[in-house]
């Protein structure tokens, strides 16, 4: 009997155990391919954000998951005529699968021919766009320098140039204590009095005072300078203006280098577009919103009283007309091509695609703006379904726990994307945006007017009035001191003294005359 007992016993206790795996019942799952959510590794095995849930229910419910790919792509397009379903929803509608696992939205007429379970995901509507890019149109001119200013500083500076030269060549020939200062020095050096009065004059005459005011701000400049009070004075208030204007030209030509940069081929708005007006969109105005025909995205937009998500429709179905091959974007992969390759078109895709393939493209999109963000995902079953009930207990718990939150970042915020380590989109675009305003700040102030440049120019005529008293005081000094030596020294042979003005050659009219002081030690006396 012992023999015979133990068999039944142990059949009868395998009959009371829960059904496992092997006895568990099968359902049809329908899903679509979609990288991140839905996909097959290198063994043929379904892997993703969907799988891993479904299976999780599959062990909280005892049922053995069947994942079968739907046939046409789509999520689920309502055909008014016939009152049928394409896609996951028609998979569901038509009782060929027991429920959908996808990203399918909950909305109004789905909720007429199907059942959706509690949402496991919050998302929105999110437009996304062709990562900017630079497009270098500056094409400078071989005098982009002279740009910068204004024909009226040009010309103001090239006068006050002219006047400094010129004042100090008026200087050297007619003030007292300048011919005098300068014979003594020349004097000193040449036994000469005919080659140090030549000497004298070469070194001052009109272009050597030219040459003098270019040359004083280089190390090996010229090495004569004004030695009366008025030279100093004109040399001194000369190189202030100097430093203003170079000063002033520096920052204008950074200021035209900027305001010249080549620009992002487009620039979208980053902010959330509900809280703006319809002028404040005018980023997207010039582009074609793409989306998925006949979607619930489509509906949104046509049954929308948004000004702003009007405004999309009409710019939709523009684009429609004119390009008959928008009706045919039906797959993610034909949308963001259809982006990726032309900036006059951008995507409008749920939150959670729009994040995964920013990070995931290979750095060419980018999430740019969020239309909505009110939107969510749930399963779909069949009208009555018995198990409805039991999946919408586990997703609460599994959400409560946060197994869903878990899987999502175990495949969307995982720290091996190729664009991880880049600057957030965000950030870019406003970095872009911010530059491309400062350029337009700098195109507002260039060229540098003589308006602007007003101050430095009227601080230098009125250090002529300066350097006029300073002539004065030259003049006033010299004859004091003059008649101080005359008073105190007997007066000398005049006639021993030879005219200054049969004494003085005649300069030569040439720059060349500039070398003759260096190499007047070489002349015999």
């Amino acid at each position: 009997m012992l023999i015979f007992g133990l068999p039944i016993a142990l059949w009868t206790l395998l009959c009371l155990m829960p059904a496992g795996p092997a006895n568990a019942e099968t359902l049809q799952v329908a899903v679509i391919e979609l990288e991140g959510f839905c996909m097959r590794d290198l063994h043929g095995k379904w892997v993703g954000l969907m799988p891993d849930l479904v299976r999780e229910l599959g062990k909280e419910l005892h049922f053995q998951p069947n994942f079968t790919l739907v046939a046409d792509g789509r999520y689920g397009a309502y055909d008014e005529k016939n009152d049928t379903w394409s896609g996951l929803i028609g998979e569901v509608y038509h009782n060929r699968a027991d429920f959908a696992a996808a990203l399918l939205t909950i909305t109004a007429l789905r909720e007429k021919h199907v059942d959706f379970s509690y949402e496991f995901m919050d998302t929105g509507l999110t437009v996304v766009v062709r990562r900017p890019r630079w497009k270098n149109q500056v094409s400078r001119s071989i005098t982009f320098f002279l740009g910068v200013f204004d024909a009226g500083v040009w010309c103001a500076s090239f006068v006050i140039f002219a006047l400094t030269g010129f004042f100090l060549f008026l200087n050297d020939r007619y003030n007292p204590r300048e011919f005098r200062a300068r014979q003594a020095e020349h004097s000193a050096r040449d036994t000469s009095v005919s080659h140090a009065l030549l000497a004298q004059m070469n070194d001052f005459s009109l272009f050597g005072s030219l040459y003098y005011t270019i040359s004083t701000g280089c190390f090996q400049g010229y090495r004569r300078s004004p030695k009366s009070l008025v030279g100093r004075c004109l040399s001194a208030f000369w190189w202030l203006f100097v430093c203003a204007f170079a000063a002033s030209y520096t920052a204008a030509f950074l200021c035209a280098l900027v305001a010249s940069r080549g620009g992002l081929e487009r620039q979208f708005g980053i902010e959330d577009i509900p809280e703006l007006n319809p002028v404040g969109t005018d980023a997207f105005k010039g582009a074609t919103p793409v989306w998925f025909p006949n979607s619930n995205t489509h509906r949104f937009f046509k049954n929308s009283q948004d000004p702003v998500m009007q405004m999309f429709y009409r710019q939709y179905m523009a684009g429609l007309n004119k390009n008959s091959k928008l009706a045919n974007v039906n797959t993610v992969e034909a949308l963001l091509e259809l982006v990726k390759t032309d900036d006059r078109y951008f995507a409008v895709m749920e939150s959670t695609m729009a994040d995964f393939y920013s990070r995931y493209s290979g750095c060419e999109v980018i999430a740019a703006a969020t239309l909505i963000s009110d939107n969510s995902y749930a399963f779909a079953f069949p009208l009555g379904s018995k198990k409805l009930r039991d999946v919408n207990k586990v997703l609460l718990t599994l959400r409560e726990s946060g197994f869903i939150n878990k899987m999502y970042r175990k495949y969307f915020l995982m720290d091996h994307g190729p664009c991880w380590q880049s600057v957030p989109p965000a950030e870019t675009v406003a970095m872009s945006l911010a530059g491309e305003e400062m350029a337009r700040m700098f195109r507002s102030s260039l060229p540098l007017t003589l308006h602007s440049f007003s101050g430095p120019v009227l601080f230098y005529f009125a250090s002529l009035l300066l350097s006029a008293a300073a002539a004065l005081a030259d003049v006033y000094i010299f004859t004091r001191y003059e008649r101080y030596k005359q008073g105190n020294q007997p007066l000398q042979n005049t006639a021993e003294q030879p005219e200054r003005a049969e004494q003085l050659p005649e300069p030569e009219a040439s720059f060349g005359a500039l070398r003759f002081s260096d190499d007047q030690q070489q002349l015999s006396p």
